[in-house]
C-alpha cells in the first residue's frame, strides 16, 4: 500500500532529524547558509543552526530533578518528590503536589489540624473548636476536655432526644407491644439522653427523619434514618405487635427509606406527594409508596387495620391512590375543586383495598381529614374539618353540605372492609370556628379533641384559640363540651382512650389553663398539659410541664395497657416531672424532642 511504501524512505530522514535535535553530534552541519556547529554541550548552544532557512532549535525543557516535569511547571524543580500530582504528606510544611500549599485541613472544616493546628481530629468535619460537646467519649470542641457539658440521663421518663448543634423537632409518638415509637426530624445529629451511641447523623443538605423504638426501660431497641432532599415530614406512626412500623407523611423531591440511602426511595411527581411506608422489626424498609397528583398531597393520619393500614390525608384536584400497582393500572380519585381530603385502606403489601374522597363543595372551601379510629362495632370513624361546604363520599352524586360557622367538623362512618359510607354528618355553630385534631371511641361514645374560636356551645369566647373536647353522638349531636383554655393560644393536640376506659387529652397552653375550675399555671410562655377526664368531660386530674425559658409543643399521644405515651418539642430546659418534683433536663440544640411515659 502507498502509505507503507512512503514511510520507508522517510525513516532515515526522521532519524537524522531526531539526531540533529538532540545536539549530541558536535559536527552537525547547519542548514542552507548556516555555519558549522561549534560543538556546544547541548541543544541550547546550537542557536545558529537553521538560521539560513528560519528554523529554531526546540530542545526539551530542562528537568533538573529528573521527575518528569519541566522546571517551569514544577514547584520543586530540585526535589524529585515534589511535582504536580505527587502524593501529599500532611502537616510537613511542603507542598508535594504543587496545589494550594501544604495539606493541613484534611476534613475541610476550615480548621487546620496537626501538631500546630487547633483541630484535634482533622479526619472528622464535625470535630473542631466551637462545636457543641456531647456524650460520645470524644473531645468534640477541641478544648482538652471530654464530655464536659454532657448531662446525665435522668433515671425516669421522659427520654429527651437532643439536637447536637442542630434542631431536633417533631415528636411523633406511637406504641405497640413491641415498644414505644418516636419520630424526630434531624437537621444534623440527634441522639437520646439514654444512649448517645444511638444517635442519628443526618445529611445537612436535606430534611431527614429518624424513627426510634424504646423499651419500657428507656433503652433504644432500633434506630432508622430516612433521608430527604427537598421537603420531607412524618406526620403519624402505627405499629404491629410483632414490631413492624408504618410511617405516613409528605415528601417532595427524593426520599430514601433505607439507612444507606441507596435502595428504597420515592421521588415526587412534581409538587408535594403523600407517602406511606412499612419497616420490619429491625428497621429495614419492606416497602414505601408515594401518592402523587396534580397539586400538593399529604398523608396526615395512620391507623393499623388488621395486617394493613388505613391512611387519611389531603389532596388537590386528583390523587393516585394505588401506587403499588403497575403504571398502566393507575387509579385516581378526583375532585372539582382544590383542597380536598381522602381516606384509603391498604393491605399488608401496601396494595389498595378501597379509597374515598371528601371533596370541597366550593372553590373557596377546604377539607381536611385529621384522624381515624375504630368504632366498638369494628367500623371506621373519620374526623375532619371543613370550610365553605363539603361533598360527602358517595357512589352517587350528592348535594354539598354548607358549613354553619367559619369552619365546621364532619364525622363519617365507613365499613372498614369495603369503605362503604354508613353515615355522614356535619356540625358547627354560627360565628365559631371548630378544629378537630383527634377522635376517640369508648363503647358507644365518641370524643373529639381540637380547638375553637368564637363562643360555640355556650363556652367562653376565644379570641385566639382555646382547647376543646366534645362528646358527640354518631349523628353529630353534641352532648357536652369542655373548654381547656387560657388567655393565650391553646389546643388539644390528641386524645387517647385507655383499655380501662379512661379519657386523656394532650395539648399545649399559653396562660393560666382553666379546665372546669381546675387551674394550671404554666412554667414558661407555652407549656404542655395532660388532662384526665371522665365520660362527662369533668376533670379528674390535670398536670403540666414545660420550661421557664422556652415554649413546648405537645404533638401526639399513644396508649398502652399500662402507660400513656406522648411526644413533643421543647425549646428550653425542660421541667418534666409531672408531679411537682424537680427533674429538669438541659437543652442541647435550638429545640429538643421528647418522649414521655406516664403510668396509668
Amino acid at each position: 500500500m502507498r502509505p507503507l511504501l512512503l514511510l520507508r524512505p522517510a525513516l532515515p530522514l526522521l532519524l537524522l532529524a531526531l539526531t540533529a535535535c538532540t545536539g549530541d553530534e558536535k559536527t552537525d552541519q547547519g542548514g542552507d547558509g548556516g555555519g558549522e556547529d561549534s560543538g556546544g554541550a547541548d541543544g541550547t548552544a546550537d542557536g545558529a543552526d537553521g538560521a539560513g532557512d528560519g528554523g529554531v532549535d526546540t530542545g526539551p525543557a530542562p528537568d533538573s530533578d529528573g521527575d518528569g516535569y519541566p522546571d517551569d511547571s514544577d514547584c520543586g524543580p530540585d526535589d524529585n518528590t515534589v511535582y504536580p500530582g505527587a502524593p501529599e504528606i500532611p502537616y510537613d510544611g511542603i507542598d508535594q503536589d504543587c496545589f494550594r500549599g501544604d495539606l493541613n485541613d484534611i476534613d475541610l472544616d476550615g480548621y487546620p489540624g496537626g501538631s500546630e493546628g487547633p483541630d484535634c481530629d482533622d479526619g472528622d468535619p464535625e470535630v473542631h473548636p466551637g462545636v457543641e460537646d456531647y456524650a460520645d467519649t470524644r473531645d468534640n470542641d477541641c478544648d482538652g476536655e471530654i464530655d464536659e457539658d454532657v448531662r446525665e440521663a435522668g433515671p425516669a421518663w421522659p427520654v429527651v432526644v437532643a439536637g447536637r448543634d442542630a434542631t431536633a423537632v417533631g415528636g411523633v409518638a406511637g406504641w405497640s407491644a413491641a415498644g414505644a415509637l418516636l419520630a424526630v426530624q434531624a437537621d444534623k445529629r440527634v441522639s437520646p439522653d439514654t444512649d448517645t451511641t444511638q444517635g442519628i447523623t443526618a445529611d445537612t443538605d436535606g430534611p431527614d427523619w429518624g424513627i426510634q423504638r424504646y423499651s419500657e426501660e428507656r433503652a433504644v431497641m432500633t434506630t432508622m434514618l430516612l433521608s430527604g432532599d427537598d421537603l420531607f415530614q412524618i406526620t403519624d406512626l402505627a405499629a404491629t405487635d410483632a414490631g413492624d412500623t408504618f410511617a405516613v407523611g409528605a415528601l417532595a423531591g427524593t426520599v430514601y427509606f433505607d439507612r444507606e440511602a441507596v435502595r428504597t426511595f420515592r421521588t415526587s411527581m412534581g409538587g408535594n406527594d403523600a407517602f406511606f411506608a412499612r419497616f420490619d422489626a429491625d428497621g429495614e424498609p419492606i416497602w414505601a409508596w408515594s401518592m402523587g397528583g396534580a397539586g400538593a398531597e399529604r398523608a396526615t393520619t395512620a391507623l393499623l387495620a388488621g395486617d394493613g393500614l388505613v391512611v387519611g390525608g389531603t389532596f388537590e384536584t386528583n390523587l393516585m391512590v394505588n401506587p403499588g400497582a403497575p403504571p398502566e393500572d393507575a387509579a385516581f380519585i378526583n375532585a372539582t375543586h382544590s383542597k380536598n381530603a381522602f381516606v384509603a385502606r391498604y393491605d399488608a403489601d401496601g396494595l389498595l383495598l378501597w379509597a374515598k374522597p371528601f371533596a370541597a363543595g366550593v372553590s373557596t372551601g377546604e377539607v381536611n381529614v385529621n384522624d381515624v379510629a375504630f368504632s366498638n362495632t369494628g367500623d371506621l370513624w373519620v374526623l375532619g374539618t371543613f370550610s365553605g361546604s363539603i361533598s360527602p363520599p358517595s357512589d352517587t352524586p350528592s348535594e354539598a353540605v354548607a358549613a354553619v360557622g367559619t369552619s365546621d367538623l364532619f364525622l363519617a362512618k365507613l365499613n372498614a372492609g369495603t369503605g362503604a359510607v354508613l353515615s355522614f354528618t356535619t356540625f358547627g355553630q354560627s360565628g365559631a370556628g371548630l378544629t378537630g385534631t383527634s377522635i376517640g371511641a369508648l363503647g358507644g361514645l365518641l370524643f373529639v379533641g381540637g380547638g375553637y374560636t368564637g363562643a360555640p356551645y355556650e363556652l367562653p369566647t376565644a379570641e385566639v384559640e382555646d382547647g376543646l373536647v366534645l362528646s358527640v353522638a354518631g349523628d353529630g349531636t353534641v352532648w357536652s363540651a369542655r373548654r381547656l383554655g387560657s388567655a393565650g393560644a391553646d389546643r388539644v393536640a390528641a386524645l387517647a382512650v385507655s383499655p380501662i376506659g379512661e379519657l386523656y387529652a394532650l395539648g399545649s397552653y399559653g396562660g393560666l389553663l382553666d379546665v372546669g375550675g381546675t387551674i394550671l399555671d404554666p412554667v414558661g410562655s407555652v407549656d404542655c398539659f395532660v388532662a384526665k377526664l371522665d365520660t362527662a368531660l369533668n376533670p379528674v386530674s390535670l398536670t403540666g410541664f414545660g420550661s421557664a425559658a422556652g415554649a413546648e409543643d405537645c404533638a401526639s399521644v399513644a396508649v398502652s395497657p399500662t402507660a400513656l405515651w406522648f411526644a413533643g418539642t421543647s425549646r428550653g430546659d425542660l421541667e418534666c416531672s409531672l408531679d411537682g418534683g424537680e427533674d429538669t433536663r438541659a437543652l442541647y440544640g435550638v429545640s429538643d424532642a421528647f418522649l414521655h411515659r406516664v403510668p396509668l
